[in-house]
């Protein structure tokens, strides 16, 4: 069995906070440095008071009117950093990944096979977004869903105590712009390995397999009745072992 060796914790995630804003800001393409720190407390501000909202009365009680109020602000004032509730909540389903943030950031200090690294991803990964079926549907298959790293980068730049440590392989995969890059990203390690079905023929397959059945799951049309995160991800990684296992 071939291990990988983790390298020093050194990925570097590249992109610009303009560009980040210019995506997910209303009006931010004449935005001033100093605006932009502004809008970034602004947004922090924003961010909390849905995490406070969702935290206190669940994701059901959601709405702008709602979460300008815990944040002390006019309804109106929210679209002034964000262009709409997507964009807002996207940021806030960043920090509900904390649990697996944390916890890829401890697999990049552990010396493992690919297919463990790979298995090890995915079963954090469930465990977290499981917790919060509704938001993870949102960020992974919402409006945004093909433009997640500009969310990673304006996130980040507002919650800088957030950030971990990643190798570069595990660095890709978080910071990846879609889900189905992110997973691809770390199954074609698996390529050739004689202890599973991954071939360069049928890679593509096989995530688009992964992929769709992640979207099942979180859009409620393929979940079993328990819904508890634990159980939710063993019902996953089961069908996951199937998939790839030789």
């Amino acid at each position: 069995m071939k291990l990988v060796t983790p390298r020093k914790a050194c990925y570097t995630l590249r992109g610009e906070i303009p560009d980040s804003f210019t995506f997910i800001s209303r009006d931010s393409a004449h935005m001033s440095a100093k605006n932009k720190d502004l809008a970034c407390q602004r947004m922090r501000e924003f961010v909390i008071a849905t995490r406070t909202l969702i935290d206190e009365e669940g994701e059901g009680a959601l709405s702008i009117r709602r979460i300008a109020e815990i944040a002390g602000y006019h309804n109106s004032t929210i679209f002034l950093y964000f262009k709409d509730l997507d964009a807002l909540l996207a940021l806030v389903s960043i920090g509900y990944l904390s649990e697996y943030n944390s916890s890829l950031a401890s697999l990049s200090q552990k010396r493992l096979s690919a297919l463990r690294y790979f298995y090890e991803i995915w079963e954090s990964f469930c465990l977290n977004v499981f917790q919060h079926i509704e938001l993870s549907r949102r960020f992974f298959y919402g409006k945004y869903r093909d433009k997640l790293t500009q969310f990673f980068i304006l996130y980040y730049h507002i919650f800088p105590e957030e950030r971990k440590a990643y190798t570069e392989l595990i660095g890709k995969m978080y910071f990846g712009q879609d889900i189905a890059s992110r997973s691809l990203s770390i199954l074609r390690p698996l390529i050739g390995r004689k202890d599973c079905k991954v071939t360069e023929e049928n890679a593509e397959i096989l995530n688009s397999l992964i992929v769709a059945l992640l979207d099942s799951m979180l859009s409620k049309s393929l979940l079993p009745e328990e819904t508890d995160a634990s159980r939710l991800s063993a019902y996953f990684m089961i069908r996951l072992h199937f998939l790839i296992d030789a």
